[in-house]
């Protein structure tokens, strides 16, 4: 968006002579006063439109803003056809259909997404919930599996291993059958494996090869946070009353490195830019310029103070500060 003092400017910017926007802006006031236009416009906002007036233009291109239509949902977010919802199918936002009319209720893109999300997931949670209580429930009893259990013969050349983990050290145990066939004498032996130095140090908490973290090791990771801590309180802070030339500040006009100036502030924008809610792009535009003007239109005068104090770094030479 750009600020034109007069449309004068206007045309210029636009590669045409004066006389043919003032031609149609004549033509536009016309149909204000008549309230009709070809194109079926009912409202006439802001006119008349005049040659010596202010203007604020940016191109306006058309974006898929919001698909009205989709699947027909339940008041719980289920995916219905024609027989009823579809079992363990939910679903919310513009994928669902509605009656919009000629145009889209404004605000109900909200709706879908807050209210219908968890309407959606707390549905699909107890869907889930009710078919794990059926699984668990169907579960045949501990009389019923010893009925159906049925007689094992025993192979002389059996040999099982079992590698038993918990919290602790891994546990093998062998259990080896004798050629005879017979049951009482099977043999059994249990071995507990050594952890090795990387398993000590890479295994995660519950599985093999995890170590308790002792008050030790407690103590030096609070050292450590500490001196961090210590380093980061040191760092000197920007001097804003430090002036800085415009040269200087055309210098830093890159993603790396990147200055601009606000209001007669100079601030270092290089760490901020991709927390700016509307895009590190926005800010780049200006990377070592003045975006006073553009920074005016859309921001309140104490934006900076409040969300971003410590990107001023100083103010520029024979300026005036507003923030």
């Amino acid at each position: 968006m750009k600020k034109f003092k007069n449309g004068a400017e206007l045309a210029a910017e636009m590669h045409i002579e004066p006389e043919k926007l003032e031609k149609q802006f004549n033509k536009y006031n016309r149909n204000i006063e008549t309230k009709t236009d070809k194109f079926g416009k009912k409202f006439f906002p802001n006119g008349p439109f005049v040659m010596d007036d202010e203007y604020y233009v940016a191109i306006v291109c058309p974006v898929l803003h919001f698909t009205m239509g989709g699947v027909k949902i339940s008041p719980q977010a289920e995916v219905l056809n024609k027989e009823g919802p579809i079992p363990g199918l939910f679903a919310a936002g513009e994928l669902c259909g509605g009656v919009h009319g000629a145009n889209r209720l404004g605000g109900s893109s909200l709706l879908a997404c807050v209210v219908f999300g968890r309407v959606s997931g707390g549905t699909a949670s107890s869907y889930l919930l009710n078919d794990l209580s059926n699984m668990i429930s169907n579960l045949p009893k501990e009389s019923e599996k010893e009925a159906e259990k049925e007689p094992v013969e025993v192979q002389p050349s059996m040999k099982i291993t079992l590698e038993l983990y918990g919290t602790g050290e891994p546990i093998t145990t062998e259990v080896k059958v004798p050629l005879n066939g017979q049951s009482n004498a099977i043999e059994t032996t249990t071995t507990k494996k050594t952890k090795t130095s990387t398993e000590a140090k890479t295994s995660p908490k519950g599985h093999p090869g995890h170590i308790p973290i002792t008050k030790k090791d407690k103590e030096e990771e609070g050292e450590t946070k500490k001196d961090t801590d210590k380093a980061s309180s040191n760092e000197p802070k920007p001097n804003r009353d430090r002036l800085i030339s415009v040269e200087e500040v055309s210098k830093h006009n890159t993603e790396d490195d990147c200055w601009v100036i606000i209001n007669g502030n100079v601030l270092n924008m290089t760490h901020f830019l991709n927390q700016h809610p509307g895009g590190k792009n926005a800010i780049l535009l200006y990377a070592g310029k003045d975006a006073s003007n553009e920074f005016n239109m859309i921001h309140q005068f104490d934006v900076i103070e409040k969300y971003a104090p410590e990107t001023i770094i100083g103010k520029v030479a024979n300026a005036t500060s507003k923030l």
